[in-house]
């Protein structure tokens, strides 16, 4: 029965009336209503009177509500994140700064190799915050704890990427392990710097802590395998670079001083000349051989006082045999066109920092990151100037008639160095140049200081009065009274 009233019901909803009978159903009971109305008796007399509990109308006027949620939207969503951009630790917006926006950000990073890309910038942000917070004297021990940290959690992540893409790209690996390893250098040095200069002044330390975390952070860096990159592909990057480098030159050219625009042009020109040789080198249209010293910390100097001035005193001085420069000299090599292009992004890089973050500005020079590499013909000259200046000082020295052992066994030194380094000049062998003329300038500035301190400490010649004979006119107008009267 139960089942039976189930079916009922369920067939009773899906009956249904057509249009028509519909129609002809209401029809019928209007007809109906019409001759059969209601008697008199059961009509009221009196209308009835609903009554309802009292209520308030509140009116929203739909286009000012969703222009104020509009404007609400606006706040939220971009002045506020856009304001938080400006913050640095302390501010109040800060963490919508650090937990909202730039974790945006690392959403937007789909590849491996763009999340690598933005830890390091993440990285370069937290330091860029600590040394702005420094130059106002608001760096407090806590705040540097907490950047350390953030450091060290974005360092950790993108050598986290870094093993990735070694794992599946190698090629990107080691684009990315350029880049990484370039900020780190910069890094490095601006904080090493911040933190002579605070010693130097006596004042408190305040980035020690930073350097330390960035110092470790460059030490784990993997040396990139720049084999493993095809050359067309890294030619193509460091071609995009450069343009990039260029153009944001060409924005700065009206703001910064004509010794920076000497500066950066003479970097950007090293860059080109690396790259030219790379590409004459793959393309084997090199006719000569190209030396390029290994070695990245050659500064150009050709002014003699000013390089006999940062010269070591005696106590520092160490004597190079001829068998060490030999040695040294093996690093006069031709560099691999992949190498060379690796040198060059990386300098272009390290550029483009020096341009953009005036924070690194104030803290290195262009020439602490990226040294002028000099031609041979720059280098021929300093080697010419440098032997130009042991000369003479070597006449100025010889001329005092010092004529003990060690003098005379120094001057010999210098002697042959002097041999050793225009040879070398001649043959364009310029690290052994450069090696023998810096050894002969040391050995004739600390002879120069030794026989000056000599001179320096003979005693003038007095005379003996007491063996002269005494003027008599002097000793008759000097003597007593009672001695002119007995005589």
């Amino acid at each position: 029965m139960k089942r039976f009233s189930e079916q009922f019901n369920k067939a009773a909803h899906t009956v249904t009336m057509t249009k028509a009978e519909r129609s002809d159903l209401k029809n019928r009971v209007v007809a109906y209503m019409e001759y059969h109305p209601l008697p008199a008796t059961l009509k009221a007399k009196t209308p009835v009177q609903v009554v309802s509990e009292p209520f308030a109308l509140w009116r929203f006027n739909t286009i000012h509500t969703r222009a104020i949620g509009s404007m609400f939207a606006l706040l939220v969503l971009i002045v506020v994140p856009f304001a938080a951009e400006q913050t640095a630790p302390g501010d109040v917006l800060y963490p919508v700064k650090v937990k909202f926006n730039e974790e945006v950000r690392s959403t937007l990073a789909f590849t491996t190799y763009q999340q690598v890309e933005w830890e390091t910038k993440r990285l370069e942000r937290r330091l860029a915050e600590a040394r702005l917070l420094a130059s106002e004297g608001k760096l407090t021990e806590a705040i540097e704890a907490e950047v350390a940290i953030a450091v060290k959690t974005h360092s950790d992540a993108a050598q986290a990427g870094l093993a990735q893409l070694r794992a599946n790209n190698s090629e990107e690996a080691a684009i990315a392990e350029i880049t990484f390893a370039s900020s780190l250098e910069v890094e490095s040095e601006a904080l090493a710097n911040e933190v002579a200069r605070q010693q130097a002044g006596g004042a408190s330390t305040t980035a020690m802590t930073l350097a330390a975390t960035v110092a470790d952070a460059r030490a784990a860096v993997t040396a990139p395998d720049i084999n493993e990159v095809p050359y067309e592909r890294l030619l193509a990057r460091v071609e995009q670079e450069t343009t990039r480098a260029y153009e944001l030159f060409s924005s700065l050219r009206d703001d910064i001083s004509p010794t920076e625009k000497e500066d950066v042009t003479r970097r950007l020109t090293d860059v080109e000349r690396k790259i030219s040789t790379a590409i004459a080198q793959q393309t084997g249209a090199l006719d000569e051989t190209i030396e390029i010293e290994a070695e990245a910390d050659t500064v150009i100097d050709t002014d003699p006082e000013i390089e006999a001035t940062t010269t070591a005193t005696s106590s520092e001085i160490v004597v190079r045999t001829q068998s060490d420069i030999a040695a040294a000299d093996e690093d006069e090599v031709v560099l691999d066109a992949r190498e060379l292009l690796r040198q060059a992004l990386s300098d272009t890089q390290k550029l483009i920092r020096f341009m953009t973050d005036f924070t690194i500005n104030g803290s290195v020079t262009v020439e602490e990151l990226v040294p002028v590499t000099l031609t041979s013909e720059e280098r021929a000259l300093k080697v010419s100037q440098r032997l130009a200046e042991v000369e003479r000082i070597r006449v100025v020295v010889t001329a005092r008639n010092t004529s003990d052992e060690k003098t005379q066994f120094s001057l010999t030194q210098i002697t042959d160095y002097l041999a050793n380094a225009r040879e070398a000049l001649a043959e364009n062998r310029f690290t052994r140049a450069e090696l023998n003329s810096a050894e002969a300038l040391a050995l004739v500035l600390d002879l120069e200081r030794t026989t000056t301190m000599n001179e320096a400490a003979v005693p003038a010649p007095v005379a003996d009065t007491a063996l002269e004979a005494p003027d008599t006119a002097t000793s008759t107008a000097t003597s007593s009274p009672a001695l002119r009267e007995t005589e």
